[in-house]
C-alpha cells in the first residue's frame, strides 16, 4: 500500500505507538554524533500532507516497502520503519525537517548495495528511497548532464551512449550512480579521465538541518562530498562532466586458468601492468572463483581484459595471458554501454539480484601483487570452500586499473585518500543465511584474505577503498592521512554536528 498528500491516512501504525520508548541508557538525542535509541511514533498523516501530491509512502507489509527495504545484501541491514519515496529535492527536505522533529533517524537508499556493517546502526528509521529521482538531462553544450539521485549506472550509460557521449562509471549496471560517485567512483575510464569524484561539476544536496543547497568548487564542502560524501548530506542531483565516445566498440577477453598458474598470472601482471606501465586504456579483473563446469572441486582464476577501441587485444597484451596456457579462453566486441553484459554485471545477471544472500567483504587496496601471497590466498579459498561448502558461491575479486587520469589530479584536491593505489581487493563472500556458526566461517575467510593481501604488502598501514568498507577499519584506513581526517571531522562538526549522517563509514 503506498500513501500520499491525496489521501487521508487513519491510524496506519498503532503497532509502533507501543514500541515509541527510549532506552534507559539513552545519551540524548541530540548529543553531538550519537545516533538515537528513540523509536518515536511517527505522525504519517502529517508527513503526508508536507509532500508533494505524488510523493509516496510505504508502511510495512506492503509491496513498496518491501521492494524499498531488499538489499543486495541482508547481512547487519539497516531496519526501517517507514519508506518514504520523493519526487523531487522538496520531499527530500521536507522527510528530513520531519524526521528531525520527531527524532527519528534517516537513512537515504538507491538501490541497497551498501554492505558496511554501519548501516545497522539504523534503527527503525525512515528511509528516503530515491527510487524516482533516475533523470539524466544532458546539457545543450554536451560537456555535462544534471544526473538524478536515484539514477542506476545501466541509466546514464544507455542514455549517454545513444546522445554519443559517456561519463566515468561502474562496471555494475544496478548500482546507483550517485552513491558509488560519493566514495570515489572507480571505473573503466578513469585512465583517460580520472575518478567520477573528479567528474563533478555542482551537486544539489539536502543537508541535515533540511536545507537545500548547491554545492560547487566555492564550497568548503565540495572537498569533502568527493570520498566521504555519505556523511554530509543526501546528494538529489549531481551536475557531471561527461565525454564525446570516442570509440564504439571495446575488446574483451577472459582467460580462465587453473590453479596452478597462480605465480604465473601475477608474476606476468607485476612485469607488465604496473601503475606506470598500464595503458589508459586498458583494464584488467581477475577472479578467484568456482566453476563446476571446468573443475567442480578446485577454484580457477579468471583474467578479464578489456581494451578500448579494438576489435582484438593488442597482440602484446594478449600474448602476455596465451603463453600462459589457459584451459579456456572467450573473446568479445561490445560498445561501452553493453560491456556489462560480459562483465556479468548487468541488470539481469545473478549479480546483481537481490535474493536474501549475505555478502561480506573486507577490501584492500595495493600497488603491486606480492605472487607469495597470491598462492597463499588461493590455497585459502581452496580449502575453505571444501571445508565449508555453504561458501562455495564466494569469490575473491581484484580490480586493476589504469591510473594516468587519476595520478593527473592532485590528491589534496578531494577527500579520497587513495590515488597512488591501482588495485583493488574486493572479496565477496556470499551464501544464504544460515545462522552464527556460518556467518563466523564467513567472517573467519573474508577478513583473513584481508590479512594475508596487506601483509604481503609489507606496509605498516591498511588501505581500504570505502564503497568496499566492511565497517571494522579504521578511519586513516578509509580516510587517508591525520590531515584529511582532522578537516573531515572540523567539517563534520560544522555541517552535522548530531551525526544525522552517520550511517555509512561515519567520521567520527
Amino acid at each position: 500500500m503506498w500513501l500520499s498528500k491525496r489521501f487521508k491516512v487513519a491510524a496506519l501504525l498503532t503497532s509502533w505507538a507501543a514500541n515509541a520508548l527510549c532506552s534507559s541508557s539513552d545519551v540524548g538525542f541530540l548529543s553531538p554524533h550519537k545516533n538515537t535509541t528513540c523509536y518515536p511514533k511517527l505522525n504519517v498523516e502529517e508527513l503526508a500532507a508536507r509532500l508533494s501530491p505524488h510523493a509516496e509512502i510505504y508502511e510495512p507489509g506492503s509491496d513498496g516497502f518491501i521492494e524499498g527495504t531488499l538489499r543486495w545484501s541482508a547481512y547487519h541491514a539497516p531496519t526501517v520503519s517507514l519508506v518514504v519515496v520523493p519526487r523531487n529535492e522538496e520531499d527530500v527536505a521536507e522527510t528530513i525537517k520531519f524526521a528531525n522533529e520527531f527524532k527519528s533517524p534517516f537513512f537515504a537508499v538507491n538501490t541497497g548495495h551498501g554492505t558496511i556493517t554501519s548501516q545497522r546502526k539504523m534503527r527503525r528509521g525512515i528511509e528516503i528511497w530515491l527510487d524516482e529521482l533516475r533523470t539524466v538531462d544532458i546539457s545543450e553544450d554536451g560537456k555535462t548532464a544534471v544526473v538524478g539521485g536515484g539514477a542506476l549506472t545501466k541509466t546514464v550509460a544507455e542514455t549517454l551512449f545513444a546522445a554519443g557521449k559517456q561519463a566515468v562509471t561502474g562496471f555494475c549496471e544496478c548500482v546507483g550512480l550517485l552513491g558509488a560517485s560519493l566514495g570515489g567512483g572507480l571505473s573503466i575510464l578513469q585512465g583517460k579521465h580520472g575518478l567520477a569524484i573528479d567528474q563533478f561539476v555542482s551537486l544539489r544536496t539536502v543537508l541535515a538541518d533540511g536545507s537545500i543547497t548547491t554545492i560547487d568548487e566555492d564550497s568548503e564542502l565540495f572537498w569533502a562530498m568527493k570520498g566521504a560524501g555519505h556523511n554530509f548530506g543526501i546528494v538529489v542531483s549531481a551536475t557531471y562532466k561527461i565525454h564525446d565516445v570516442e570509440h564504439q566498440n571495446w575488446a574483451f577477453t577472459a582467460f580462465t586458468y587453473a590453479g596452478e598458474a597462480v605465480e604465473d598470472i601475477f608474476q606476468a601482471l607485476n612485469d607488465n601492468f604496473r601503475a606506470d606501465q598500464q595503458p589508459a586504456d586498458v583494464v584488467i579483473a581477475v577472479a578467484f572463483e568456482l566453476l563446476p563446469q571446468v573443475d567442480p572441486e578446485n577454484p580457477v582464476i579468471i583474467v578479464l581484459v578489456i581494451q578500448e577501441g579494438k576489435d582484438a587485444l593488442d597482440p602484446v597484451f594478449a600474448e602476455v595471458f596465451t603463453n600462459l596456457n589457459p584451459l579456456a579462453t572467450q573473446t568479445e566486441i561490445m560498445p561501452f554501454d553493453k560491456l556489462p553484459i560480459v562483465l556479468y554485471a548487468n541488470l539481469e545477471a545473478g549479480p546483481c539480484q537481490r535474493v536474501g544472500l549475505n555478502y561480506f567483504r573486507h577490501p584492500q587496496s595495493i600497488k603491486e601483487y606480492n605472487v607469495a601471497s597470491q598462492r597463499e590466498l588461493y590455497e585459502l579459498f581452496t580449502d575453505t570452500i571444501r571445508a565449508v561448502p555453504a561458501l562455495n558461491g564466494s569469490q575473491i575479486l581484484i580490480d586493476h586499473f589504469p591510473t594516468q587520469g587519476v595520478q593527473a589530479i592532485a590528491s589534496e584536491s578531494a577527500a579520497y585518500p587513495h590515488r597512488d593505489k591501482n588495485i583493488y581487493f574486493a572479496p565477496t563472500i556470499a551464501y544464504m543465511p544460515d545462522g552464527p556458526e556460518l556467518d563466523k566461517e564467513a567472517m573467519k575467510f573474508s577478513s583473513r584474505i584481508r590479512e594475508i593481501v596487506h601483509k604481503g604488502t609489507g606496509e605498516d598501514k591498511r588501505s581500504a577503498y570505502v564503497n568496499y568498507a566492511f565497517g571494522d577499519e579504521s578511519l586513516p584506513e578509509l580516510f587517508g592521512e591525520p590531515w584529511r581526517i582532522e578537516r573531515l571531522r572540523e567539517l563534520k562538526e560544522k555541517y552535522d554536528p548530531y551525526g544525522r549522517f552517520n550511517f555509512y563509514a561515519p567520521i567520527e
